[in-house]
């Protein structure tokens, strides 16, 4: 990352109720190009975040998944336990945001 670089991280999460979440949206973004080490602090962050515990999670391939696959610029997705997992990179107006979605499959899409 060069000097005066600006990185938000940011997680939010969607619930039905104090102990139901439907869904967690995690965002890293930075004010400069994609490089080995944008990649790299989103492939850290995102692949912490991916680890969240629910019913029949796998968080060791959850976190895998997410490093192998969020820096990508095509959208992946698949499935771990009850969640389905979405992610890649995009440049919205000169900045380049990294995301992961994980989505209760128990509940409809919101």
């Amino acid at each position: 990352m060069t000097a005066g670089t600006t990185a938000i991280m940011r997680v939010e999460t969607v619930a039905v109720s104090d102990t139901e979440v439907t869904r967690i949206i995690a965002v890293v973004g930075f004010t400069e190009t994609a490089s080995s080490a944008t990649d790299q602090i989103a492939r850290s962050f995102l692949g912490f975040v991916a680890t969240v515990p629910y019913q029949d999670a796998d968080p060791n391939a959850a976190r895998q998944w997410v490093e192998a696959h969020v820096a990508s610029s095509e959208s992946s997705k698949t499935t771990f336990g009850g969640a389905e997992f979405s992610g890649g990179r995009s440049t919205v107006l000169n900045s380049l945001f990294y995301s992961l979605e994980l989505r209760s499959l128990g509940f409809g899409s919101e």
